[in-house]
């Protein structure tokens, strides 16, 4: 299955800019299973920030548990 088709079975909001799809970025961020691969390549229309799904990567299981491990170490690092 393709990434702009998972986007958007997450229900990840999108828009058609000049024929083109873009997602928003801020749905891409609050969403544990992607990563935006290239922030150069975000665009803006008026204060919304979007992104064209090929700059976006799906994260794999060890991709999520690295980024829950680095979380919860931040996380008691704050505490200390």
């Amino acid at each position: 299955m393709s990434i702009d088709k998972k986007l958007r079975e997450q229900r990840v909001r999108h828009t058609i800019i000049d024929g083109e799809e873009y997602f928003y970025v801020e749905d891409i961020r609050n969403n544990q299973n992607f990563l935006i691969t290239d922030l150069s390549q975000v665009i803006y229309q008026g204060a919304t920030a979007l992104i064209k799904a090929k700059f976006v990567h799906e994260l794999t299981l060890f991709d999520k548990l690295m980024k829950q491990t680095l979380n919860i170490k931040q996380d008691k690092e704050k505490e200390d």
